[in-house]
């Protein structure tokens, strides 16, 4: 069976407690923030290369754990842009 997702978005914040960003797949009228958990070398490659805004996509693997809750396992994070808006 084939399990794997790609999510394309603008990276919303992390959670250090769970390796976990957010991405927000939604309009600015309607933000749908979805936590995407990372390995550590993932997540600290995406702390210091990503700056709020900056659109991503993230392939990965749905999970469910032990309470049901499906889970996205983020396996491979591309940067498509930094975010940063210069005006020049």
């Amino acid at each position: 069976m084939l399990n794997q997702v790609v999510l394309i978005g603008r990276y919303r914040g992390s959670d250090s407690v769970n390796n976990c960003i957010f991405l927000n797949i939604g309009s600015k009228d309607e933000p749908r923030n979805i936590p995407i958990y990372l390995t550590d070398s993932i997540y600290h490659n995406v702390l210091d290369y990503v700056d709020d805004d900056a659109v991503i996509g993230v392939k990965g693997k749905l999970e469910v754990d032990f309470v049901d809750t499906i889970k996205i396992i983020g396996e491979k994070v591309s940067f498509l842009s930094s975010g940063r808006r210069d005006n020049e």
